[in-house]
């Protein structure tokens, strides 16, 4: 479509109207001096593609001619740069560029002017001198040829928008993505490794780069990575003496940045360092950032990074930026190499304490039953009377103490059983025994326990027919241990004890009618430490190995043992044993020995039920419980480091037992700032006052306890994130796991080791740090997406859910609610074009996808109905966790619309300009050429002095060349018309006009011929109109019908329709198909592109223009062969447009 303002008469330089500072400066330039010469001598061809230019927003460059003249608009003077502009204005292209012509623009701008076939690239390198030093940046353009007047290429459109800063940052970005998975390294010196490589991968930014690592006492910085740079050179010093004072001398000033602890910018000030590598260009580095390496718990830096610059970038912020974020991934990656070493050698610590619990267990027997036997016969000395007569006070402490040691030594003995087994040290020894009147006498002990609880006992013990072979000690505490757990469990009915003889088995069964056990808990029941959790006891107390016990027994009997239960109902359990000795090891029998008169190892259990039964056996346990940890007095800070950053940490305590609360804070209290408390809602209550960095809170507190205190931290967003450590007297692995499955970060057993506590505590704290720190960079990299001018998104997880949407992206998208949201629900209206699809890719395979001028519609906020595409390019990357895996996908985009559209509209004029001129050209020629002719013949006639020549011959051949002419002047009338309609010029002179009277008239200077065809309806229509032009509308509509009417009547309608005049033109010709019915009434238009159809394809579009002028409209009825009606609808009372 030709820009009116190229239509309308006016000086040549209305080419160059607007434009800005360029469309100025190109004004007053004097272009007669160069190639190009004045403007008013400038190809039209030239002077729309400059119009074009200077009118967009893009940035545009022509190059004219065979040496290639540039003109450039306002958006294009950031890619020229300080140094080329103004200069570049009317320059030849290969002294604007000397840099780059011979090897990459000269054959590209060959190509298209050779060609005339466009030419494109994305994100190509461009080095360029445009700012005083050779420059990396990165260009999307694309060239295109702009025809000349003979039609062949005159000059070429370049249109190009610079990526150096998404390309930058991509690399960067892939370069920060691959650093952190250094921070999965276990040792110190594979994470420096590692990222020495990442380093080393990206020269174009990292020419070169040295890591050094800080000594404790902070006086030598040893290198410990590099990259590019070999190692003990002049550049790469292998130690550095920190002590020196000549820091200005030194090759890097390691020593000034480990004490100030600020980054500082060197330049290679003449060549201290010698010549540095540049990474692919070939200039020497000039300058190197050296950083601060930062780790958790150290004051000052722990090392130095010397990163060097790329010569052929400048150090600006986003470069800056760039190296600060290397640094802060380094430090990361340190720290957590660090910590993985270090709960590395913790772990090995407790591997070997098992190691030392087990040999502790199975060699100190000894040791622990002599002063248990020095506390439990001085104990029954006393209350023998024995050493005088105690007081009552004093008898109930002795029986206290007795009672108690008793206790500690039944659980010592179980404690070394299960050691002695978990060791293969059990000596057992089995002997042929009359296990009737055994199990008989065992059962007999616990009779005045049973009665004395109100309970009855049963025991039925037949004598068995033969001797059973059995380690009696073990059977003993396999009887004892069972009538012992259904005493604690039964509160009513009673307990029956039966052995008999089942085939070649003996069968011992132990009943009670007890609270029973769940279903559940019955596959648990003889494991270590199981206890059966809420069921109703004697009491709380039990270490949950006396069953577990039990069931280790009888398996070295080669028997089994079983329970079935049911709650509320009771429980039976049953011993199998085989008769005979076949089953046993032979070394193990022993011959038979007569039975003791009274079990040694029953009186701890009575003991205890006794305790459990009679109320003045009972005593409350002491509030002060037992924290015992030996190393805690030897080394004051139990070994364990704190950091400066985790000692400003606070600690909140939670424990009913005051002792120890107070035993918690003399521990803590010396490494953080510590508050504690006596229950779980104060805990609550000291959270939403002051915000702890940790919580240690006890599992049993009245009123809220410790798991529920750590479900109510979880369920508040404010405080869910608040790691708490649980303290418990339970021991079982089901409250341990209840707890980690609420969400605390550790679980501590009572009693443990004050080492281990403050080690746990520790670990914690330095975590939260690192997740701190991490977050903080994470949102720094998001200020920096923020702030970028491009869309940008990132989408998590494989259903592709929104996590980060900067601004422009926003605003490219309708400025929706997208973070949270998966994709697809965001964006339902880019179903099917693409989209989604090539972001599944992207995730299933890692693979980057570029996407280049894809078209997307994107659904208005307003909900109104969408506009046509915008044009984007996108790249899609891949974003990998620490397993390498993809977790989710940045998204850059950037909208190429504008550009798109400018080419596009540039290649519909040139193409639009291209069928006009030959169109044209055809229609001019005609009337000339037979113009010529009807001449030619005359003049000859004359030149022959041939007066014979009759004057009807004469008049026929002057008739025709005035046809031609009269023709002429109606194809120069339309081009003048065009003109005034485009610049809004069109004049009409109102006055009353009858439309049928205008019809005839036309109708009556048609041939006769054509007048035969035309079959007239036709009534007055007076109306207020222009004649001359409304006989234009008719001549063209009329025209347009014998044309295309294919020689078949045609039928002209005049009538009144209310207050208008209804004008018809049918014919039966070709027609015309619905797809082209609306653009026929354009400019330059024509349906049938047969060359015996000629004309300009501006009769219609003339014709409504008018039409529209009268305030009517100009419609059609078509089908194809079927013929066409065109209907003119014009108001008889209504004036014309405003400005016509």
């Amino acid at each position: 479509m030709v820009a009116p303002s190229l239509e309308k008469p006016g000086t040549a330089d209305d080419c160059l109207a607007g434009g800005g500072d360029m469309g100025a400066r190109m004004r007053a330039f004097d272009w007669a001096q160069t190639p190009l010469g004045p403007v008013a001598e400038w190809p039209q061809p030239l002077r729309t593609a400059v119009s074009i230019m200077l009118g967009s927003g893009f940035p545009m460059l022509i190059v004219w001619g065979p040496e290639y003249i540039q003109v450039y608009n306002d958006a294009y003077l950031p890619v020229l740069g300080a140094t080329k502009h103004p200069a570049a204005l009317g320059q030849r292209a290969a002294d604007c560029w000397p840099e780059i012509w011979n090897t990459m623009l000269a054959p590209m701008f060959q190509q298209v002017m050779s060609t005339g076939e466009p030419f494109q690239s994305e994100d190509r390198l461009f080095v360029l001198d445009r700012n005083g030093y050779l420059e990396e940046t990165y260009f999307t353009f694309s060239y295109s040829a702009i025809r000349d007047d003979t039609g062949r290429p005159g000059g070429v459109l370049v249109t190009s928008v610079e990526t150096t800063g998404r390309v930058l940052g991509e690399r960067r970005l892939r370069t920060l993505h691959e650093l952190a998975y250094a921070s999965r390294s276990d040792t110190v010196s594979a994470a420096c490794q590692i990222v020495a490589n990442t380093l080393a991968a990206n020269p174009n930014d990292l020419p070169f780069a040295l890591l050094y690592f800080i000594d404790k006492d902070k006086l030598r910085a040893g290198l410990c990575a590099s990259s590019h740079l070999a190692l003990a050179t002049q550049a790469s010093p292998e130690t550095i003496d920190l002590c020196r004072g000549d820091e200005d001398d030194a090759v890097w000033p390691i020593a000034r940045v480990a004490r100030t602890d600020q980054s500082e910018v060197v330049s290679n000030r003449g060549g201290r360092a010698g010549s540095l590598p540049g990474g692919p260009w070939p200039e020497s580095a000039d300058a190197a950032v050296l950083l601060p390496i930062r780790h958790v718990g150290n004051q000052g830096p722990s090392g130095v990074l010397v990163a060097g610059v790329s010569p052929r970038l400048a150090l600006d912020a986003s470069y800056r930026g760039f190296l600060d974020l290397v640094a802060a991934h380094i430090s990361t990656t340190l720290s957590n190499a660090r910590a993985h070493e270090t709960e590395r050698q913790r772990a090995e610590t407790l591997v070997e304490a098992d190691r030392a619990k087990t040999a502790f267990f199975s060699n100190v027997s000894h040791e622990l039953r002599t002063p248990l036997t020095l506390m439990l016969g001085p104990a029954g000395d006393l209350l023998a009377g024995d050493h005088g007569q105690l007081t009552a006070a004093q008898r109930d402490q002795i029986r206290m103490l007795r009672r108690n040691s008793a206790r500690l030594l039944k659980m010592v003995n179980s404690l070394l059983d299960f050691s002695q087994i978990e060791a293969g040290r059990v000596d057992a020894t089995f002997e042929p025994t009359d296990l009737a009147a055994f199990t008989s006498d065992l059962t007999s002990v616990f009779r005045s326990a049973v009665e004395r609880a109100g309970l009855t006992l049963t025991v039925d013990c037949p004598p068995l027919d033969e001797p059973v072979y059995v380690d009696r000690g073990m059977w003993e505490k396999i009887v004892l241990n069972l009538l012992s757990n259904a005493l604690k469990f039964t509160f009513d009915g009673g307990i029956e004890v039966r052995l008999h003889a089942i085939d070649a088995h003996v069968e011992l069964t132990v009943s009670d009618t007890g609270t029973g056990i769940a279903p559940t808990d019955v596959p648990h029941l003889f494991r270590h430490f199981h206890r059966v959790r809420g069921a109703r006891a004697r009491s709380q107390e039990g270490s949950g190995i006396g069953l577990a016990l039990v069931h280790e027994l009888v398996k070295f009997h080669g028997g089994s043992v079983n329970v079935v239960s049911e709650p509320g109902h009771g429980s039976t359990f049953s011993v199998c044993l085989r008769q005979g000795q076949a089953h046993l090891p032979a070394d193990r029998i022993r011959r038979s020995r007569p039975l003791t008169s009274a079990p040694g190892a029953a009186a701890p259990f009575i003991e205890e039920a006794l305790r459990w039964i009679d109320d003045t056996a009972d005593e409350s346990p002491s509030e002060a419980q037992r924290v015992d940890d030996p190393s805690a007095a030897a080394d004051g800070a139990n070994g364990i480091a704190v950091s400066d950053a985790a000692r400003s940490a606070r600690v909140l305590i939670a424990d009913d037992h005051a002792d120890m609360r107070q035993y918690l804070i003399r521990l803590l209290r010396r490494r953080w700032h510590v508050e504690a408390v006596a229950d779980g809602l104060a805990a609550l209550d000291a959270v939403r006052t002051r915000r702890p960095d940790l919580v240690v809170a006890d599992v049993m507190m009245p009123g809220l306890d410790g798991v529920g205190l750590l479900r109510a931290l979880r369920a508040d967003a404010d405080t869910a994130l608040i790691p708490v450590l649980l303290l418990s007297a339970r021991a079982g692995e089901e409250s341990k796991l209840e707890g980690l499955k609420a969400g605390a970060a550790d679980y501590l057993v009572k009693p443990f080791f004050a080492r281990e506590l403050v080690a746990k505590i520790q670990s914690q704290i330095e975590q939260l740090w690192l997740r701190k720190q991490a977050d903080r960079e994470r949102a720094h990299l998001r200020s920096l997406f923020h702030e970028m001018p491009v869309p940008i998104c990132i989408l998590q997880g494989p259903e592709l859910r929104y996590e980060f949407v900067n601004p422009p992206y926003a605003r490219m998208v309708g400025r929706r609610d997208l973070v949270g949201k998966m994709v697809r629900e965001a964006l339902p209206e880019v179903a099917g074009q693409g989209m989604f699809e090539a972001l599944d890719e992207v995730f299933r395979t890692g693979r980057t996808f570029w996407g280049i001028e894809v078209p997307i519609r994107f659904k208005p906020s307003d909900h109104s109905d969408p506009p046509d595409a915008s044009y984007f390019n996108f790249v899609y990357q891949a974003l990998r966790g620490p397993d390498a895996e993809v977790e989710g996908i940045v998204v850059f985009a950037v909208d190429v619309t504008e550009q798109v559209l400018i080419r596009r509209k540039i290649e519909e004029s040139i193409q639009t300009r291209d069928t006009f001129f030959a169109a044209a050209a055809h229609e001019l020629r005609n009337p000339i050429n037979a113009l010529q002719l009807q001449l030619l013949s005359v003049l000859r006639a004359a030149q022959r002095g041939d007066e014979t020549l009759a004057a009807a011959w004469v008049r026929g051949r002057v008739g025709k060349a005035a046809h031609q002419v009269s023709r002429l002047v109606r194809l120069v009338d339309n081009l003048l018309d065009v003109s005034r309609i485009a610049s809004g010029r069109l004049h009409l002179d109102l006055e009353p006009v009858d439309l049928a009277a205008v019809v005839n008239e036309v109708l009556d200077h048609l041939e006769s011929a054509e007048q035969a065809q035309i079959i007239r309806i036709i009534e007055p229509a007076v109306g207020q109109w222009d004649r001359l032009r409304l006989d234009q509308v008719v001549t063209n509509l009329v025209s347009n019908a014998l044309k295309y009417g294919e020689g078949r009547p045609i039928e002209i309608t005049i009538k009144r329709d209310g207050t208008d005049a209804r004008l018809e033109v049918s014919d039966q010709g070709i027609g015309i198909a619905a797809e082209h019915q609306e653009r026929i009434f354009q400019r330059f238009e024509r349906v049938v592109a047969d060359r015996r159809y000629a004309g300009f394809g501006l009769g219609l579009w003339i014709t409504s223009r008018i039409v529209e002028e009268f305030g009517g409209s100009l419609s059609v009825r078509s089908e194809p062969g079927a013929g066409s009606t065109f209907i003119v609808r014009l108001p008889t009372q209504l004036t014309p447009k405003e400005g016509a």
